[in-house]
């Protein structure tokens, strides 16, 4: 049975119509964003190069392939003679975090071992034998003044023994200077003969350093301490000088010193001799590389393994 010419033209306008339609989709859905992406792309590259010509760089490709190799020279260095800034950067970071490291791979055997099993019992045995050594030096641990005490708890136990840890090497330095921590005499601390004024040595809140903005963990923990001393001036310099000597990384943050009689300013005694003390309000900072932290954050859109444990 043939199909009537009138029936054959219905037919053939509506696949027509539907060409069309598919045809206007395709324009509006794939050609048109995609011709807009190609105009903004070359809006972009075309503003790249106006703002890299106002910076003074050159666009010429030879003369980038040089620098770019001079960059990387700088970075990745040059030999065993010549260290780029990535060695000289971990050379510091293992420099600044070897006192605590030394420290917890004696005891755990790794920092991961250390961040992940360090319990309540280790904090208080720490404590306690912290709070009984320097009390053999007549220093008294008040917990309202330390910030810290046997009953502490944070969420990462971990972060409690660095604080203990880096108290007691810091007031170690302390006395090997022939300092003396001073006293608060508004707060008391009970002994086995009688009330003692409790040392002006305080905890400051656990700094927490990353690598990138949206790294999981941390690449640096910073353990600040604050203490008020006295002593000699030429101690105290000897004292600021061994915080970062051999053995030592505990830089100070902050240091105000104060003449302890308004009359010897110039380092002399009242009356012109020996001479005089000094009193000194000390931060000092020991640090923690996180296991982990020196790892770039994941790309965008991948999943990152863990939470922010750096936060105090």
């Amino acid at each position: 049975m043939s199909t009537s010419p009138s029936r054959k033209r219905q037919t053939l306008a509506v696949v027509m119509l539907l060409v069309a339609a598919a045809c206007s989709l395709t324009w509006l859905l794939v050609v048109r964003p995609q011709r807009q992406r190609v105009v903004d792309g070359r809006g972009a590259l075309a503003a790249k190069h106006t703002s890299l010509r106002q910076r003074g760089w050159t666009l010429e490709r030879d003369k980038l392939e040089r620098l770019l190799a001079e960059r990387l020279r700088v970075l990745d260095g040059n030999g065993a003679g010549d260290p780029g800034l990535r060695l000289r950067s971990e050379q510091v970071r293992q420099h600044a975090t070897s006192m605590l490291r030394d420290r917890i791979q004696k005891e755990f055997q790794s920092p991961e071992a250390f961040v992940r099993n360090a319990s309540n019992i280790d904090f208080r045995e720490a404590f306690t034998s912290l709070q009984r050594r320097l009390a053999e030096e007549g220093i008294w641990l008040a917990p309202e003044v330390l910030n810290l005490s046997e009953d502490s708890s944070v969420p990462y136990t971990y972060q409690l023994l660095l604080q203990v840890w880096t108290v007691g090497r810091l007031v170690d330095v302390v006395l090997e200077n022939r300092l003396q921590v001073l006293a608060d005499p508004k707060v008391r601390v009970r002994s086995g003969s009688g009330e003692k004024a409790a040392a002006r040595i305080r905890v400051q809140p656990v700094e927490a350093y990353y690598l990138e903005g949206n790294s999981p963990v941390p690449t640096l923990l910073g353990i600040p301490v604050s203490l008020r001393l006295s002593g000699q001036l030429d101690d105290v310099r000897a004292f600021l000088l061994s915080l970062t000597a051999a053995g030592n990384f505990i830089p100070p943050v902050s240091v105000e010193i104060y003449a302890a009689d308004p009359r010897a300013r110039h380092g002399q005694g009242a009356d012109g001799g020996a001479m005089a003390r000094v009193e000194v309000d000390v931060t000092c900072s020991a640090f923690f590389a996180f296991p982990g932290g020196e790892v770039s954050a994941p790309a965008p859109g991948t999943a990152a393994a863990g939470a922010r444990p750096g936060g105090a």
